[in-house]
C-alpha cells in the first residue's frame, strides 16, 4: 500500500521567487515653494528605506508666472531661475529613476507655440534646460499626457494625475486601474467602482502650503497635506505592487520603522 503522506508531498508546488523590489514615490514639491522640513523628512526616510526605484510624480517646479499662458507674469513676481534651481536641487538629492512632468511643468510646453516670439523662445530655453537637467540625473522624463503619461511598476500605474474633483482619486482608478498619483495635494486612498476592483492612491504634496497664495481662498486647501508612498513590487508573470501611504500627522511625522 502506498504511503499517502509521501504521495501528497509529491504534488506540492515548488516555491517561486518573485523578485520583489522596493519603491518610493513623492510628488508636488513645487520648486521654491517646497517645505524644507517635508523635503528633509522624505529624503531621510528614503535613505533608510533604500529603494530600488524612486519616483517623482511631477510638479517639481511651480512656475507660477507662467499661469494663464504666461499672463500671470505681470502679477506674479516669482523668479523663474530660482524656482528651476530649487526644483532641480531636490531632484538631485532625491535621485529619482523616473520623473513625471506635472501640469505646472506642462505650462512650459504649452508656451512653446505662443504667438509672442519672446515668450515661445523663453519657454524653449526652459524646456531645453529642464530636459538636459533630467538627462544628467539619468532619469526617465515622462510627458504630461493622460494616455501616455503613465508608467507601470508591478500592477500599479504611476502618473502625475489629471482630474481634480472631489472624487478624483477614485476617478483615476476607474480610468486607469490601480494607480498612484500626485496632483491633488491631498493624501488619500479610494476604491474604484469597476469589475475586479482597483485602488487609487494620492501621495499628497511636499510644498509649504501657506505659501501657495493662488489657493488662499479655496476650501479644498484645507484637505492638503504632506505625504509620500512606499512599498514593494514585482514584475513578470504575476506582477503586483503592495504600497503604503504615509501622511504627516497633526503633531508631526510618525514614520514606519
Amino acid at each position: 500500500m502506498k504511503n499517502k503522506s509521501n504521495q501528497t508531498r509529491s504534488f506540492q508546488a515548488p516555491a517561486i521567487k518573485r523578485g520583489w523590489k522596493k519603491l518610493f514615490a513623492v510628488g508636488c514639491s513645487h520648486g521654491h515653494l517646497a517645505d524644507k522640513e517635508a523635503l528633509e523628512t522624505v529624503l531621510g526616510f528614503k535613505e533608510r528605506w533604500n529603494p530600488d526605484t524612486t519616483i517623482h510624480l511631477g510638479d517639481f517646479m511651480d512656475l507660477g508666472a507662467l499661469m494663464g499662458m504666461g499672463r500671470a507674469a505681470e502679477e506674479v513676481a516669482d523668479d523663474l531661475a530660482y524656482d528651476y534651481q530649487k526644483g532641480m536641487e531636490f531632484l538631485k538629492a532625491l535621485e529619482p529613476n523616473t520623473v513625471f512632468l506635472g501640469n505646472h511643468e506642462d505650462r512650459v510646453w504649452k508656451l512653446l507655440s505662443h504667438r509672442n516670439e519672446l515668450v515661445s523662445y523663453a519657454a524653449g530655453k526652459i524646456a531645453d534646460d529642464l530636459e538636459r537637467g533630467i538627462k544628467k540625473l539619468k532619469s526617465e522624463l515622462v510627458p504630461y499626457d493622460i494616455d501616455t503619461g503613465w508608467r507601470k511598476f508591478g500592477d500599479c500605474s504611476f502618473g502625475h494625475g489629471y482630474m481634480c474633483n472631489e472624487a478624483a482619486i477614485r476617478d483615476h482608478a476607474e480610468f486607469i486601474g490601480k494607480c498612484c498619483i500626485a496632483h491633488l495635494h491631498r493624501p488619500g486612498i479610494a476604491r474604484a467602482r469597476r469589475h475586479g476592483g482597483a485602488t487609487g492612491m494620492c501621495v499628497g504634496t511636499l510644498a509649504n502650503i501657506p505659501m501657495m497664495s493662488y489657493a488662499k481662498i479655496r476650501r479644498a486647501r484645507s484637505q492638503w497635506n504632506h505625504g509620500f508612498v512606499y512599498g514593494e513590487y514585482c514584475e513578470g508573470k504575476n506582477p503586483e505592487a503592495i504600497l503604503w501611504l504615509v501622511e504627516k500627522g497633526r503633531n508631526g511625522w510618525v514614520l514606519p520603522g
